[in-house]
């Protein structure tokens, strides 16, 4: 048995990343343009590398692991699991279907080792572990979304994180900086997009009202939100007018009860928040992409966004976006209550940030990397 091109990622979600979504969205198309394709889906990534690995932070990492993890990781991982995903998702209200098609789907590494396989792909450092060990594949390639040994990203793990880099993979990067970072290994440089057409706004810019500022509340230090709670009250002090919305999974400090926080949402419901938005603040250190951005500015909503590497691909300051350099929280407030209070410039951002949303489809991302990758041979 052969695949021509098999996909690793480090375990099923009950609602994908980004970065599982163009994954999936790689693999659909490159199997309907009749080219035999697989994602395994390491059960237990974790443990895997543990065996073959003398590290204590991941061993730590391993014995503290909570039980909602281990129970998902034994069932959720698994071909039951995967066909018991649509319940599971139904039951926690989240609306999503993987639309894989014929993409074979793997769980475990002795399957993928029973074919023959043409190109194989981590899609994370835990992946880069797996694949660098698999011995059935004739190119290995590291597809790297953004620096995963950043400590407040991987916190104890980054050293292993780190360590991925030095794996004999062909690197493939979706972000400049990560290009420049790894330039002298020539690393190929593709790109991200997104299902743009399900986000654009019902309601014109310049008719939403009242003021409305949208803040991606996520957990993980990575994320920023403990910055963007401090910068919306400093929001609310200057102008009790403008409304915060904010979604995501945060569960640190107690959210301020003037911020109207709507938790975890599904798409339809993210983008009802988008088309009530005048600005939204982007508060991540770390971000491969960052689809939440391009998502806001589909809906027309100003973004403002700090310097965390992955929005330089569309943003370009002060032409279709802000990018601040300068993370102090007072600095990023005066910066958005300027532009609540210049509704040209902010007209001006929202128009251009919407011809350049429209440009980084799904369509144009298999392009890219048909021409990088699969056309090459």
């Amino acid at each position: 048995k052969s695949l021509d091109y098999l996909f690793v990622l480090p375990g099923l979600l009950p609602y994908p990343t980004g970065g599982h979504k163009m994954i999936y969205e790689l693999a659909r198309r490159l199997s309907n343009d009749g080219y035999s394709t697989a994602i395994l889906f390491v059960r237990d990534i974790y443990g895997n590398i543990l065996r073959k690995n003398n590290s204590k932070p991941l061993e730590d990492f391993v014995k503290n692991r909570k039980t909602a993890y281990l129970f998902f990781e034994k069932f959720g991982n698994s071909s039951i699991g995967y066909h018991m995903l649509p319940l599971l998702r139904f039951l926690m209200g989240i609306k999503y279907r993987e639309r894989l098609g014929s993409v074979r789907i793997l769980f475990s590494t002795e399957k993928a080792e029973k074919y023959k396989i043409m190109k194989v792909f981590a899609s994370s450092w835990q992946a880069a572990y797996i694949v660098k060990d698999l011995r059935a594949a004739d190119e290995k390639f590291y597809l790297i979304h953004h620096e995963e040994d950043v400590v407040s990203f991987n916190k104890e793990l980054s050293s292993l994180a780190e360590n991925s880099y030095s794996f004999d993979l062909k690197k493939v990067v979706i972000n400049e900086k990560v290009y420049e970072r790894f330039s002298k290994e020539s690393p190929i440089l593709v790109m991200a997009g997104h299902e743009i057409e399900k986000y654009k706004g019902k309601t014109p810019h310049e008719l939403r009202s009242p003021d409305t500022l949208i803040l991606p509340l996520r957990s993980g230090e990575d994320k920023g939100s403990d910055l963007a709670i401090e910068v919306a009250k400093r929001i609310r002090a200057a102008d009790e007018e403008i409304r915060i919305l904010s979604f995501g999974n945060y569960s640190g400090q107690k959210i301020p009860d003037f911020i109207d926080h709507k938790g975890v949402v599904n798409d339809k419901e993210l983008t009802e928040i988008y088309d009530q938005g005048t600005v939204l603040f982007l508060p991540s250190t770390v971000e491969g992409f960052s689809l939440i951005g391009l998502e806001a500015l589909t809906n027309g909503v100003a973004v403002v966004s700090l310097d965390n590497g992955g929005v330089d691909q569309y943003l370009e300051n002060g032409i279709n976006g802000l990018i601040i350099k300068d993370p102090e929280p007072t600095h990023i407030t005066n910066e958005i209550l300027k532009l609540f209070k210049e509704k040209n410039s902010r007209s001006k951002l929202v128009a251009e940030g919407f011809k350049t949303a429209v440009r980084f489809t799904y369509g144009a991302m298999y392009q890219k990397f048909k021409e990088e990758i699969v056309d090459r041979g």
